[in-house]
């Protein structure tokens, strides 16, 4: 993963405690608030769903041309929404990349086949080298956009105008600061459904973005 030269310094690694509930949405590796905070919760928790028979749907579904398992659709509603917000700040727009789009589904497969719902790390076969947001949720309701319009909600912690904090374990916005950082300028994101654990049956959605920000000392826009 890129770092500055500059004074600017980097949050460290998140662990799986750093995956906010506001949705049950993980937003960016780089900005990672505590799990146990409260916030818009992004599941629906069905009557009898114990007993549900769920689908034996494969992490590793068939990729698309859009490098991932998201439809052209998808991506193109995806990256519209995206540019809408960064629109509203008044920074460039950011386009798909298929490159991106795979790093992203391989770590959503990832994360279905092991049922744990965390962000790459810093080292190893799967380290990671984008901003990441993270989202999973249950239901029919529960799609890519609507968990991006989730990681944009965060905007209500963000104040205009002020750097990412050095006390990145409070801050609240990083979901929305990634989603409009001036510097990036590609999205790729990819989705799968959990295969076990509690979240089994479970839709995740993983959203890497180039170049990643939420730099410590840094304004997003």
């Amino acid at each position: 993963m890129p770092k500055e030269k500059s004074n600017s310094k980097m949050r460290g690694d998140l662990s799986p405690c750093d995956l906010q509930t506001g949705v049950r949405a993980v937003h960016n590796r780089f900005s990672c608030p505590d799990i146990s905070r409260t916030g818009i919760r992004w599941i629906v928790i069905l009557l009898g769903m114990a007993s549900l028979n769920l689908p034996a749907i494969a992490s590793s579904a068939a990729q698309t041309d859009t490098g991932s398992t998201l439809t052209t659709k998808e991506a193109n509603k995806l990256v519209q929404y995206h540019n809408k917000v960064r629109v509203e700040v008044g920074v460039g727009p950011v386009k798909w990349s298929p490159i991106v789009a795979t790093f992203a589904q391989q770590w959503a497969n990832e994360v279905a086949r092991t049922g744990e719902v965390r962000h790459r790390p810093r080292e190893g076969k799967w380290k990671q080298k984008y901003g990441e947001n993270i989202a999973w949720g249950f239901g029919g309701a529960h799609d890519v956009l609507s968990g991006a319009e989730r990681w944009y909600a965060a905007i209500k912690f963000y104040t205009p105008g002020t750097p990412i904090p050095d006390s990145f374990g409070n801050f609240k916005a990083g979901h929305y600061t990634q989603m409009v950082w001036k510097d990036t300028t590609e999205i790729g994101a990819g989705k799968a459904i959990i295969q076990t654990g509690e979240r089994k049956g479970w839709l995740v959605i993983v959203c890497n973005y180039n170049p990643p920000g939420n730099l410590i000392d840094k304004k997003p826009c």
